[in-house]
């Protein structure tokens, strides 16, 4: 296993990506930091991360009451502060048991700097992983317009 920050593609884009609790026990949500300077949470995946391969995402040297790794997947639950009805990217969940998503890096056009996140769940297509901003938070969302990222080795 290997521990990576997740880091915009564009560096004048905000920071890196940290988890927000809910208040629901276990349950996190996942965000990005305004500040470009700052490079989050450390994740770990679970494999190398390869193009278009399955990939399971935690947070790692997290310091919560249920674990000390949080593993990612989607839920349709979304922070209180939320005005939409979007999926949101959660990490841990309400019951402190391991939740895991299948996600995938992915390459996104041939002009297009960094790699995309989607997300493939069940049988249908794989979502694309972007973000949404909603009041003072940029949080990680199913999105018609991938988040494009960059892996950095901690």
């Amino acid at each position: 296993m290997q521990n990576y920050y997740i880091l915009p593609a564009k560096s004048v884009s905000g920071g890196g990506l940290r988890a927000m609790p809910t208040g629901l026990r276990c349950l996190h949500f996942v965000f990005q930091e305004r500040n470009g300077s700052l490079l989050g949470t450390t994740l770990r995946s679970t494999e190398a991360i390869r193009l278009s391969s399955d990939i399971w995402i935690e947070f790692h040297d997290f310091d919560s009451f249920c674990s000390d790794r949080l593993d990612w997947h989607l839920t349709k639950r979304t922070p209180e502060s939320f005005s939409g009805r979007l999926q949101h990217v959660a990490a841990g969940n309400e019951d402190g048991v391991r939740s895991f998503g299948v996600f995938r890096v992915e390459r996104h056009g041939t002009d297009v700097m960094g790699y995309k996140i989607v997300s493939c769940v069940d049988k249908g297509p794989c979502k694309d992983i972007g973000l949404h901003v909603d009041k003072d938070k940029t949080w990680l969302t199913v999105s018609d317009e991938p988040f494009m990222v960059v892996f950095r080795k901690e």
